[in-house]
């Protein structure tokens, strides 16, 4: 897996947490 989609996941992760 790549960092950019490591960033991206985690980003996801956030907002769905935040919501």
């Amino acid at each position: 897996m790549y960092l950019g989609d490591m960033l991206l996941m985690m980003l996801f992760m956030l907002i769905l947490v935040i919501c």
